[in-house]
């Protein structure tokens, strides 16, 4: 009640919520409107049903969360999911196992501008749709996508299509505004430009794969 008061009366935001096992009450509602990041974990031992699946997508629909939401879970292939268009947040980061339960199909769903996914078990193929989707599409809010790839081997000649039709990189200087790619030489990428003259960078390093969108620039 403290909480839903300092929320409603000031417009309070709290710094980080974090969600863990049965910690989630029936009805989502944790007393808080809006939070800087959001945690989701679970044990090694925690199982999902669709109980706790609707409790999650409660409290997405409920809480506005302004910066981070991170996924820290188990054995999510088994009985997890939430709508993907329930995630509001500005950047979205999966750890090792959590984005089990992404398939291709929900992948292309996210609305989120910067997704970031760590020892991610994506086929190469479904990577390559992501890209193909946003080239078709209008899609004015994804900021990236990152992937560290968990067994797969991926290379830009997967995107080398007449369809994509890369072109090279002829500003060697291009400092993306997200401080964490400013170490990444992006003249070794390759360059495909959409109907709407967005322009976008493909780059591959070994497991690491991003696909950076350059907004205003």
């Amino acid at each position: 009640m403290v909480m839903e008061f300092l929320n409603e009366t000031f417009k309070c935001s709290v710094e980080r919520v974090d969600i863990y096992d049965d910690n989630l009450p029936e009805s989502g509602d944790i007393g808080v409107k809006s939070t800087v990041r959001l945690l989701i974990r679970n044990s090694d031992l925690h199982t999902f049903d669709h109980a706790w699946n609707q409790k999650l997508s409660l409290l997405l629909e409920n809480l506005e969360v302004t910066g981070t939401c991170t996924f820290l879970m188990w054995n999510t292939k088994n009985g997890f999911y939430v709508d993907p268009t329930l995630f509001k947040c500005k950047r979205l980061l999966f750890c090792s196992g959590s984005a089990d339960w992404v398939t291709k199909e929900i992948l292309l769903q996210f609305e989120v501008p910067q997704l970031s996914f760590y020892y991610c078990p994506f086929p190469v193929e479904d990577i390559i749709s992501f890209v193909i989707h946003w080239f078709h599409s209008d899609n004015e809010k994804l900021e990236y996508l990152f992937i560290l790839i968990e067994d797969n081997q991926i290379s830009l000649e997967n995107f080398q299509t007449e369809e994509l039709n890369p072109v090279p990189i002829s500003d060697k200087n291009r400092v993306p505004s997200s401080e964490s790619f400013r170490n990444i030489d992006f003249s070794k990428g390759l360059k495909i430009v959409r109907h709407d003259g967005l322009q976008a960078t493909i780059h591959v390093t070994g497991r690491d794969f991003l696909f950076y969108v350059w907004h205003n620039q």
